[in-house]
C-alpha cells in the first residue's frame, strides 16, 4: 500500500524506448536500468514508473508484443534485484498490464484511460 496522505511522492521515469520525448529516461540495456534504478534510490524516489512507447505529440502506438518483452524482462530484472520498490507499469495494452501485475508490479499508469 503506498500512503499519499502525509506527504508527497516522487516518480522517477524510465522509458524502454528509444522514442521517449526525454532523453535521459531512455534506457537501453539491464546494466543501464540497474545504474539508474541505484541512482533513483539515491535521490529518493517512491515510485518507478517502467514504459516502452512513447507518449510525446505525433509518437507512434507501440507494438503490444516488443513492449511486453521490453516491459516483462525489467519487471523481472527489478523485482528480483530491488523487491521493495513501488513499481508502476506505464502502458496502454491491458495484456501488458496483466502480465506485469502477475509479475509484481504495484500499479498500473495507463494514459490511454483504460
Amino acid at each position: 500500500m503506498l500512503d499519499l496522505s502525509h506527504k508527497p511522492k516522487v516518480m522517477g521515469i524510465i522509458n524502454l524506448n528509444e522514442d521517449s520525448f526525454y532523453a535521459p529516461s531512455r534506457i537501453k540495456n539491464l546494466d543501464a536500468l540497474k545504474q539508474r534504478i541505484e541512482e533513483m534510490l539515491e535521490e529518493e524516489v517512491d515510485i518507478l514508473d517502467i514504459g516502452s512507447m512513447s507518449s510525446r505529440p505525433g509518437a507512434k502506438l507501440s507494438d503490444p508484443e516488443e513492449e511486453r518483452k521490453k516491459i516483462l524482462t525489467a519487471v523481472q530484472f527489478i523485482r528480483k534485484n530491488y523487491p521493495e520498490i513501488f513499481l508502476s507499469i506505464d502502458t496502454v495494452w491491458s495484456e501488458v498490464a496483466d502480465l506485469a501485475l502477475k509479475e509484481g508490479a504495484n500499479m498500473i499508469n495507463d494514459i490511454s484511460a483504460g
